[in-house]
Parts: C-alpha cells; sequence; structure tokens
C-alpha cells in the first residue's frame, strides 16, 4: 500500500495540516486512499485546512 507523513508547522497556521511526503508501491488509488485517512484524521483533531507541498526534486508518478 503506502505511507504518509503529515503534521503541522508551529509557525504556520495553527489550523493547517501539511503532507510533507507520500509514496506507495502502485496498488491502484492507494494515494486516494492515504489522502482520504488523513484528511478525516485531521479533521476529527480539528484541523480545517490540509496542503501538500512537493519539493522542485519531488518526482510525480507512479513506479512499476
Amino acid at each position: 500500500m503506502g505511507v504518509v507523513f503529515a503534521g503541522s508547522r508551529e509557525h504556520e497556521e495553527a489550523d493547517t495540516v501539511e503532507i510533507a511526503c507520500l509514496s506507495t508501491d502502485g496498488t491502484p488509488d492507494a494515494c486516494s486512499t492515504l489522502l482520504g485517512a488523513v484528511c478525516q484524521a485531521a479533521g476529527a483533531a480539528g484541523y480545517r485546512r490540509l496542503v501538500v507541498r512537493l519539493g522542485s526534486d519531488d518526482a510525480v508518478g507512479g513506479r512499476r
């Protein structure tokens, strides 16, 4: 399946969760499933906003 690292930064807005890393093994819909789980958990914890920041050297796309 995959893994996602999410958290909040002290210097950012208090109601915002940031996705720092998301990686999957290529399972269909794995990214959507992980993002949905993060959204649900963040909402339950009182966060209202989710941001995803990809660095310029991050690959976008899947490997098979």
